[in-house]
């Protein structure tokens, strides 16, 4: 959706970001949170002339926190809303966690199509293995926070990861297991 007033806001208190977000055309999306009670988060995509450019935004009242970098953005925005997770915000927020931080460069896949496989062209063999089939991220209880087990694409790798995450939003990676390497994907 276009939201120009949304989009000036933002390019009023972005100084680094403020000549692309009013020199090209941009689309406004709102991100499903449904573990946040009043907290919005929305991307923004800038369509500039060299190809889209994704930023994202996390909004509480007259707030609005940058997010797609570090962690602790996302505990800022988490500490402006109070968040308290509950069992079923977990695999949600675990999503969310991930595309929000560290540039997006580790997803969480729960289906084989979310893996951004190559095409292959019509005179190329298939792989010779059976393509690994990520599971849906598992919750259970973990001290006085959560356990959550998730599949991750990572560069050109599928990987295991085990977090702690706390009922506040604080993750907290626990170990990994590699799944796959070297996956005939599309580099991120």
């Amino acid at each position: 959706m276009k939201d120009p007033e949304l989009v000036e806001r933002i390019a009023a208190a972005e100084f680094d970001r403020a000549a692309i977000l009013r020199a090209f055309p941009s689309e406004v999306t709102d991100v499903p949170t449904p573990f946040y009670r009043t907290a919005r988060v929305v991307d923004v995509e800038v369509a500039t002339e060299v190809g889209p450019i994704r930023y994202r935004y996390g909004l509480h009242g007259d707030a609005m926190v940058r997010l797609g970098d570090r962690p602790e953005q996302v505990f800022s925005l988490n500490d402006r809303e109070g968040l308290r997770l509950s069992r079923d915000g977990v695999r949600p927020y675990v999503r969310f966690f991930f595309d929000s931080v560290g540039d997006r460069k580790m997803r969480i896949v729960e289906r084989e199509s979310e893996i951004p496989w190559r095409k292959r062209g019509p005179d190329e063999p298939e792989p010779p293995a059976p393509r690994p089939v990520p599971r849906q991220v598992s919750v259970e209880p973990f001290g006085p926070g959560f356990r959550a087990v998730a599949t991750a694409a990572w560069n050109a790798a599928l990987v295991e990861l085990e977090l702690d995450v706390a009922s506040d939003g604080q993750v907290k990676p626990l170990g990994h297991r590699m799944i796959e390497q070297h996956l005939d994907v599309v580099p991120g």
